[in-house]
């Protein structure tokens, strides 16, 4: 999960750690059994994702953010619970991870919503 950065606004990641194939996108070898992006929707991810909730709720709670964009939309539910959890009101908005195919899906959904984004400054 991110927000888009522009002036005086934080980016927000997710500790949820995504690889692709056997190297992360830190150029890391990928630890057996992580999960990745080419992987089935394990319970294992499921598990990893949803106890990141709590740390995502506090950081939204912390930053205070206009507006949240989720760049995956398998985790677009966690997301929404750690915004209401931590009592946020930001606009919330989720689009397909721009990987895997779906990088026209991406780009549309985000032309799409670039202009609904709160302007600031």
């Amino acid at each position: 999960m991110t927000i888009a950065k522009a002036k005086n606004t934080r980016i927000i990641r997710s500790p949820i750690s995504f690889s692709v194939g056997n190297l992360t996108p830190h150029g890391r070898k990928r630890v057996p059994n992580e999960p990745h992006l080419g992987a089935k929707r394990s319970p294992q991810r499921k598990t990893q994702c949803l106890s990141a909730q709590a740390g995502l709720a506090d950081r939204i709670a912390e930053y205070q953010p206009a507006a949240i964009v989720t760049l995956l939309l398998s985790i677009k539910e966690i997301v929404e619970a750690a915004a209401i959890a931590a009592g946020s009101s930001a606009a919330r908005y989720a689009v397909p991870f721009p990987g895997m195919g779906q990088q026209t899906r991406f780009r549309d959904e985000m032309a799409r919503i670039i202009p609904m984004l709160p302007k600031i400054g």
